[in-house]
């Protein structure tokens, strides 16, 4: 897959959200944003694009005012509860439809991305992506269209196809 894939599930989601009139809010950590900046790269994205926040993967630095507090800050990268409660705060926050919820964990080897999405009716899925090296398409690449196609995917299973 290359970037003409990445713009291909970007437009699928841009669609089936707009075409509901629902919104999505996404929270990135360790990533730089870079999800959020494809799901928002062509003007328009207003329409379906509530917000996002960037972290840094030391949730220490993370503002209390922004994330509240509680035990589940101290639970490790990528755990349920932890991906769970960032993203019912975010979609609160922002007021949104779904919320997508990306934690990168470069520390681990090889490269690992965890994914919650949480929808219209407050359900949450999750799920986990292995990025190992040596692949031609760059890591960051692999990590927007796994993100991507998840949530695309999603959308069709909570609605049907509307692009």
């Amino acid at each position: 897959m290359t970037a003409s894939t990445i713009e291909m599930l970007r437009q699928r989601i841009a669609a089936g959200l707009s075409d509901r009139g629902q919104t999505l809010a996404c929270v990135e950590i360790g990533s730089g944003g870079r999800v959020a900046s494809r799901l928002t790269a062509k003007a328009g994205s207003s329409a379906y694009f509530a917000g996002g926040l960037v972290l840094t993967a030391d949730s220490s630095y993370w503002p209390a005012s922004l994330v509240g507090e509680g035990a589940w800050l101290r639970k490790p990268p990528g755990s349920r509860s932890r991906l769970n409660e960032i993203a019912r705060i975010t979609q609160h926050a922002f007021h949104s439809n779904w919320c997508l919820v990306v934690e990168c964990v470069p520390q681990a080897a090889p490269f690992t991305v965890y994914l919650a999405l949480r929808n219209t009716e407050n359900n949450a899925t999750h799920t986990a992506n292995v990025l190992p090296p040596g692949s031609s398409q760059p890591c960051w690449e692999r990590l927007v269209q796994y993100a991507l196609k998840h949530l695309a995917e999603k959308l069709v299973e909570n609605g049907g196809e509307t692009a």
